[in-house]
């Protein structure tokens, strides 16, 4: 158990991460919402969209407690990040088809906003990660022996 620092080591590059994630946390539920609005939803979105916007709002909750312990970002949140990006790519097609079909309207530009957010997340955690106060690796202990659970 890693402790929590006394004070929480606040950086502009973090305040972004978190206002980041907020929004794509939020996002799911708009894109539903503005979808259910226009009755082009599927049925699996009354459950996807809210796992999605709980996903993110997870990892807005894992970051800050990794900051909160001067910790590195772990690679399960980077690699979260960058596959989330992957698979909005991937959907990109699928979103034009729909637009195409059902008519550019707020659907279709709440996704396009949600894409952006999801390069900006994974450009920010791959060029700004957290940079730690700590001088050695956080498993430098472990790998020693010296690590007491």
């Amino acid at each position: 158990h890693t402790p929590t620092k006394e004070e929480f080591p606040y950086s502009t590059r973090h305040s972004v991460k978190v206002m980041v994630l907020g929004w794509l946390g939020i996002f799911p539920m708009i894109i539903f919402a503005a979808k259910y609005s226009n009755g082009v939803h599927d049925d699996f979105e009354w459950v996807a969209k809210p796992l999605a916007s709980l996903a993110w709002l997870y990892s807005l909750w894992i970051l800050n407690m990794e900051v909160a312990r001067d910790l590195r970002e772990c690679w399960v949140l980077k690699m979260f990040w960058s596959s989330s990006v992957v698979a909005a790519t991937v959907a990109m097609p699928t979103v034009v088809l729909a637009a195409e079909a059902n008519g550019y309207g707020v659907t279709f530009y709440a996704y396009i906003l949600h894409y952006i957010l999801y390069l900006a997340i994974a450009l920010i955690a791959f060029r700004f990660p957290h940079l730690s106060q700590q001088d050695v690796p956080e498993w430098k202990e472990v790998a020693q022996g010296q690590h007491t659970t």
